[in-house]
């Protein structure tokens, strides 16, 4: 969404340029400054970015350390939480959760980097630790003559 508002005149419309006869004397350097006539700075318009997250989580404790985790985050800024409701789903109790946060307008590449590193670091590690996954059985079809 944009944040700030574009150069408008006096009734709220947008600034319209009046159209000047160049027939005449020259102006002298610097005359516009002396009448008081300041053209107005146009800086480009800023805007503001938002990411909805959704998801689910079979307890609480868990939607907290994820809201944590996006807490800690150097991209984004202004998390909240929108909501927790319990539903069900198959035979499985859940939690749905709903967070809106704001991406930083200059987020700092250095923590950005670091925070990446760090992550990768951590995953290389668990992954060294947990066992490999097992390869799932092939079934055969019954009667071709190869028993499993």
């Amino acid at each position: 969404k944009r944040v700030d508002p574009a150069v408008t005149a006096t009734g709220g419309a947008p600034a319209k340029l009046a159209v000047k006869n160049l027939k005449g004397a020259k102006p002298e350097k610097g005359d516009a400054k002396k009448k008081g006539e300041e053209k107005p700075k146009v800086s480009p318009p800023k805007y503001e970015y938002t990411l909805t997250l959704s998801g689910s989580a079979e307890h609480n404790s868990d939607i907290a350390d994820f809201l944590t985790a996006l807490r800690a985050s150097p991209v984004l800024e202004s998390i909240d939480m929108n909501f927790i409701r319990e539903s069900k789903e198959k035979d499985r109790e859940l939690r749905k959760f709903e967070f809106t946060g704001t991406l930083k307008q200059r987020p700092d590449s250095e923590m950005i980097a670091s925070s990446l590193r760090d992550l990768v670091a951590q995953r290389t590690a668990q992954a060294k630790d947990e066992p490999a996954p097992s390869k799932p059985r092939t079934q055969t079809s019954a009667g071709n003559g190869k028993g499993d």
